[in-house]
């Protein structure tokens, strides 16, 4: 697994918690779907909280909150969620929301592409940036657009890259008329995808072509997906490969926004299944993964935060995938990963970052604090394979060393 190689006074390796006014604040955040269990709002944010969390992330679709041409409401599933956002604060919380899907009343329900229907999302967002103003300070415009998300059944067919970019520039110029204070992320596409689901091209490169298009003059941050628990290169499985992949897009972002400055990143899902069946990882795998993940992550300063996908499993089928990516089982008793996950977050949030950088090495990884001499290294670990379900055995390989997380004092 790894260990942790500092004293006491020197476990100041990163400062993940957010506040108002600090330019190096990162967010820790998960997904949450509060209408999907039997928690109350006070219940859910304390989960959250404890788990070392200090933000999360959830949508209030359009085709709810409109719910009249021109009348908009918080309803259903939706007023759980707002209770949730309205009470975050209490605790320090920091929500962010995203804005989602189509409405029946514009584009026959379809992707909100033609002038009407890309005014009157805009005029959702703004909307609910007036409900929220002062208690949400990060707007992300759709979710998984290459993905066809929230439009199944409509035939799958991903409109042009042109049509995203107006969409987006015309949301973001209504939140920011609400508050410039506002930041505004999009994209939400996997950077680990080798090909395109629905597209004759990668998703990378689907972004890269808004780019060109001009789609950083409107955004704060780009939004990415960076799923890799089933890519077909088992090597892109592992922490260290998705977190180099990462660097390496920070790279082509930079480089195609033509400017010798970093595009801010936000990881707003990113997760494991513990389903058994193939592509499945056990909870000791799982948790291997990401706490080592968020260490490595935390490294890196364009990274602006990571929500991981999801708190509470949505189900108790074991063999269904969308069922598993809790941190808690549908039943709220925690997983393997939530202990040394709040350990970590606790080593974490005591201190703050002098300069951290993390070295992927052939056969290990070392996390160091380059201005400190007499304790160089941080963390370290060795390189292991990403163990998952094996459909031969019917049971998931062993993961060496997993959950044997050690922090010295």
């Amino acid at each position: 697994m790894f260990r942790i190689l500092v004293i006491l006074p020197l476990l100041f390796f990163f400062k993940i918690y957010a506040s108002e006014g600090n330019g190096v604040d990162k967010y820790i955040g998960v997904n949450v779907n509060p209408s999907n269990h039997n928690l109350s709002t006070e219940e859910m944010l304390r989960l959250i909280e404890t788990t070392g969390f200090n933000s999360f992330r959830q949508e209030l679709s359009w085709g709810n909150v409109e719910d009249r041409k021109g009348n908009y409401v918080i309803k259903g599933k939706n007023i759980a969620r707002d209770d949730l956002i309205k009470k975050s604060t209490a605790l320090g919380l920091k929500p962010i929301l995203v804005l989602v899907y189509s409405n029946k009343f514009y584009n026959d329900g379809n992707y909100p592409i033609t002038p009407e229907s890309r005014k009157a999302f805009a005029n959702y967002a703004a909307w609910l940036a007036n409900q929220y103003k002062g208690k949400v300070k990060v707007f992300e415009v759709w979710n998984e657009w290459t993905l066809g998300a929230g439009m199944t059944g409509r035939g799958l067919k991903i409109p042009p890259e042109s049509s995203y970019f107006e969409l987006v520039k015309e949301t973001s110029i209504a939140l920011k008329k609400v508050d410039p204070e506002i930041k505004v992320i999009t994209g939400s596409f996997n950077p680990m995808s080798p090909t395109g689901r629905y597209l004759d091209y990668n998703d990378t490169t689907w972004f890269l072509n808004l780019i060109n298009l001009g789609i950083l003059k409107y955004i704060d941050g780009v939004s990415i997906h960076p799923y890799s628990f089933l890519n077909v290169n088992k090597k892109v499985r592992t922490p260290e490969e998705n977190f180099l992949r990462i660097e390496k897009l920070e790279k082509l972002l930079v480089t195609a926004s033509g400017e010798k400055k970093e595009v801010p990143i936000y990881i707003t899902e990113m997760g494991i299944s513990n389903f058994e069946a193939n592509g499945g990882a056990s909870e000791n795998s799982s948790a291997d993964f990401i706490v080592k993940y968020t260490a490595l992550i935390s490294t890196l300063p364009y990274v602006k935060g990571i929500w991981w996908y999801n708190l509470i499993d949505d189900g108790n089928d074991i063999k269904e995938r969308e069922q598993n990516f809790g941190f808690y089982h549908n039943n709220v008793t925690g997983k393997k990963v939530v202990e040394p996950f709040k350990q970590l977050m606790s080593k974490i949030r005591s201190g703050e970052l002098d300069k951290c950088v993390a070295s992927v090495g052939k056969s290990a990884v070392e996390i160091r604090n380059i201005n400190s001499e007499k304790l160089k290294e941080c963390m370290s670990w060795s390189l292991e394979h990403f163990s998952q379900y094996n459909r031969i055995t019917g049971d998931f390989d062993s993961c060496k060393d997993c959950n044997n997380i050690k922090f010295s004092k």
